[in-house]
């Protein structure tokens, strides 16, 4: 993905059908705000998150759904 990406503030916002995601190949080396990403994404079950780099995200707020699936 284009690491010239900033935010990522609500970009799965509301996908209440959304189940899994492989989030690894997503450059987020200058991502500043992930607030809300996953937001609303309560049937999420698996996530893939292991080249998620946060080191210069200074808004996380609510990046995961309050009631999600995970397994």
């Amino acid at each position: 993905m284009l690491s010239s990406i900033t935010s990522t503030t609500s970009m799965f916002y509301g996908c209440s059908s959304l189940a899994s995601l492989d989030f690894s190949s997503f450059d987020t080396s200058n991502v500043e705000s992930t607030e809300s990403l996953f937001g609303g994404c309560t049937s999420l079950e698996s996530l893939d998150l292991s080249n998620f780099n946060t080191s210069k995200a200074k808004w996380m707020r609510n990046l995961f759904p309050r009631k999600a699936a995970f397994k």
